[in-house]
């Protein structure tokens, strides 16, 4: 099997020069709206592509539905706040407007119902969401639509999830802060869990870079179910309470330059769950150049049951390179594990760990391959990591 990233770049070229060709006019100067005025009302009363200025102080109970091309900046101090009543700050609930730009707001205390978010973009297409602080809603803060630009925002607190998409194509995630977010999940089941930094689900083509994912209450980034490709690069994934980065259940995947450290809690997760970074059904992922440290698990890789086949192909591990990462462990391990019988996954399907750095603690066994835990020796003697360093 060969990876499924032939035509990526070209997509989203194509994607980018679809959208810089949409005829929205913008208005040239700002219409100003204060603290206290009906933002809802003067967005329905102006044209497409209109420029909205919040000045300063706090618009309290505030929903927009917006129109194609309008922007909303605000000044420093601009506070949209939902005071724990109000659903929505933006949403796209019967619309589909595209190239809208939200910058510069702090969008606090809204209470979305649940899978939405404070602002629920999911039906919009090529907006700019820009350096805004997006904070202490219920469930989720941000939930993205199709060409997404999300980039410079703080976005913490978050009852469930911090940033999240559904079939949010060519989206791409970029140098925002999310953290402490997923407090308000409670007890999850694992069927029904969600509580993360960033979650993305059957979205084509996702971009996530650059970002640091911290102090999340639940999974730190969790590609959920996605299509080809997902690129996960150069953020830094620290201190989450379950995995650094988990692609689950998906196909093509790049995950590489990250560093990934302190995720998992302090004690081994059962199998290899709560790594560093783990996969599990999940097909053509190359893992490269990743710095992982210190997790519950370090790179976990999984077969498991109770996965339907998906629209490319079947839901399984195989052609994942594990490659050039350095790995350190004081506790847990690395490797691949299968739980359906089926020993495949280990002979025929060309997944392979190589030409790692490990740093491993006292304890003799820190890998799981063919449901035997092994130390270096039995790791590299099961044709894994024969150019791979092991440092004690």
């Amino acid at each position: 099997m060969t990876f499924i990233t032939h035509g990526f770049t070209e997509r989203l070229l194509g994607i980018a020069l679809l959208a810089a060709t949409i005829p929205v006019l913008r208005s040239e100067s700002p219409l100003v709206i204060r603290a206290g005025e009906d933002i809802s009302a003067r967005v329905n009363r102006a044209p497409a592509g209109t420029y909205f200025l919040l000045k300063a102080g706090h618009h309290t109970r505030q929903t927009v539905t917006p129109k194609d091309g309008m922007s909303f900046v605000g000044e420093d101090g601009t506070i949209l706040d939902g005071e724990g009543v109000t659903s929505y700050a933006f949403e796209t609930l019967h619309t589909d407007p595209r190239g809208v730009t939200i910058k510069g707001l702090t969008i606090e205390r809204y209470a979305p119902p649940p899978q939405h978010g404070a602002i629920q973009g999911d039906n919009g297409r090529d907006w700019v969401i820009d350096g805004n602080i997006i904070r202490d809603n219920s469930h989720i803060g941000l939930r993205t639509g199709a060409g997404f630009v999300v980039r410079r925002n703080r976005v913490y607190g978050n009852g469930v999830i911090g940033i999240s998409g559904h079939r949010a194509d060519a989206a791409r995630i970029e140098e925002n802060e999310v953290f402490e977010n997923g407090g308000g999940a409670g007890t999850e089941t694992p069927a029904t869990a969600e509580a993360s930094g960033l979650k993305f689900l059957r979205t084509h083509d996702l971009i996530v870079r650059g970002n640091q994912v911290v102090r999340n209450l639940g999974i730190g980034i969790w590609s959920d179910t996605n299509y080809p490709t997902v690129v996960i690069e150069h953020n830094t994934v620290s201190e989450n309470r379950g995995a650094g980065i988990w692609h689950e259940a998906g196909y093509a995947a790049v995950i590489r330059y990250n560093t990934v450290e302190r995720n998992g809690g302090l004690t081994p997760g059962n199998w290899l769950t709560r790594a560093g970074i783990q996969v599990t059904n999940a097909s053509n992922v190359q893992i490269s150049t990743n710095k992982v440290t210190n997790n519950a698990n370090g790179i976990g890789v999984m077969q498991t049951g109770g996965y339907p086949d998906g629209p490319y192909g079947p839901l399984r591990v195989e052609n994942v390179q594990v490659t050039d990462n350095s790995v350190t462990m004081t506790i847990g391990r690395t490797g691949l594990a299968q739980n359906i019988g089926d020993r495949r996954v280990f002979t025929e399907w060309h997944n392979r760990f190589d030409n790692t750095t490990y740093h491993l603690g006292p304890n003799r066994f820190y890998f799981l391959w063919d449901e035997r835990l092994l130390d270096e020796r039995g790791w590299q003697a099961a044709g894994n990591d024969r150019s791979g360093r092991f440092i004690r």
